[in-house]
């Protein structure tokens, strides 16, 4: 889904296989006054979609997008209206002060969601339902009244006399284990302090839940147990690598790793325990551009874009005035101010794009995707634990931007 500015903003939900000529999903009109959508997000089972309006309430509205009536039957392809559920202010402030906008992707609670932005991050959920008997005289249209309320938003758990930061992005860490049994009393062995032993393997057999990361202005990482709020948050060990406020975080497809980027061009690449959706510790990070030139070079001229960036190199030399110590030199962004990061599906490498335009892509190492570790000595002690991801890295970052 995309959203747009515009006197009535629409947000367009695509496919993502579409041919050319085909026309969109659906096309969800906003009214005069919500002066742009700036948020989009599906819920877990893509059946709702929420939206952030651009006005001073910005207004969050939920939508049921595949219904309504047609926009274009002529056209290939099946363009709905949508049906817009409910709406409430979401934060009231000059926009923007919302920067984002998501659902939990654990189905078996995906009517939660959150959103965040400047000194707040909210907690939606479902207002509760009075049980109804299923099959009763009137269910259908009672199911559909209930949806049309509201939801309830409460704010996150800061930690006590700390001051409420802005939150510049987030990632949810999915976990899933197998449920564990009680142990029979008369199995217990008098050596043995376990309580509990692993069910046996199978779906039925396993719980699934959800933590949430977000991006402080400070440089760290935040992290909320249960991703509900209700915790009180805290800081994520290591995370002060970042010497400027965190703007990106993606989770790989495994879950497995978790990148973060930040306003100063830093990537860092951390091990995630997928068991109980944790940070484990950082393998590695680095610099979009570590050795910027000392004088930076002459303001491009006019007819180079703003958001076109040149890398030195021996390859065609862009013309006079360019030259540095009577050397070929090319524009570099100084510091790359990060916005986005997503992962490839194979995990073999990150996009990352920046405020100035460009688009960085980072190679993965192989042993980080392939679940491999790398051999370390054996310790004395056997019951320390052995960090080996630590001494795993990100293997290189690809002398290329797209621009």
């Amino acid at each position: 889904a995309s959203g747009e500015m515009g006197v009535q903003p629409r947000a367009i939900v695509w496919r993502v296989d579409a041919e050319a000529t085909e026309a969109p999903l659906a096309v969800l009109m906003h009214p005069k006054g919500a002066r742009a959508v700036i948020c989009v997000g599906f819920n877990a089972d893509c059946t709702r979609l929420v939206t952030v309006s651009g006005d001073d309430a910005h207004t969050v509205s939920m939508w049921d997008w595949n219904s309504g009536p047609l926009l274009n039957a002529s056209m290939l392809g099946e363009t709905r209206a949508g049906h817009k559920l409910w709406q409430a202010r979401g934060y009231q402030s000059t926009p923007p002060a919302v920067r984002g906008a998501m659902f939990s992707p654990d189905r078996a609670n995906k009517d939660a969601m959150i959103t965040f932005g400047s000194k707040h991050i909210k907690f939606w959920t479902p207002p509760p339902r009075e049980p109804r008997p299923p099959g009763g005289v009137g269910d259908v249209e009672a199911d559909r009244s209930y949806q049309k309320l509201p939801w309830r938003a409460r704010g996150g758990q800061w930690v006590p006399n700390a001051k409420v930061e802005d939150v510049l992005c987030a990632a949810f860490l999915p976990w899933v284990r197998v449920r564990a049994e009680e142990v029979d009393e008369e199995e217990a062995t008098d050596g043995d302090a376990s309580s509990v032993k692993s069910g046996p393997p199978g779906e039925d057999n396993l719980i699934r839940g959800v933590n949430l990361v977000t991006g402080s202005p400070k440089g760290r990482i935040m992290f909320w147990e249960k991703g509900d709020g209700v915790i009180p948050v805290t800081i994520v060990p290591g995370s002060d690598w970042h010497k400027a406020g965190v703007s990106a975080l993606a989770l790989s497809s495994d879950n497995r790793l978790l990148l973060s980027g930040d306003k100063g061009g830093g990537i860092m690449c951390w091990a995630v325990n997928t068991s109980y959706a944790t940070i484990v510790a950082p393998l590695g990070g680095m610099f979009l551009v570590e050795n910027p030139p000392k004088p930076l070079p002459p303001t491009p001229p006019p007819s180079v874009s703003a958001s076109e960036v040149w890398l030195e190199g021996d390859d065609e030399y862009p013309g006079p005035g360019w030259e540095y110590e009577g050397e070929p030199l090319r524009w570099l962004e100084s510091y790359p101010d990060v916005r986005g990061a997503c992962w490839s599906p194979s995990g073999r490498y990150a996009l990352i794009t920046t405020a100035q335009g460009s688009v960085w892509r980072i190679l993965i190492d192989p042993k980080l995707t392939e679940g491999e570790e790398t051999e370390s000595e054996e310790t004395e002690d056997e019951d320390k634990p052995v960090e080996k991801l630590t001494e795993l890295a990100i293997l290189r970052l690809e002398d290329a931007a797209a621009g």
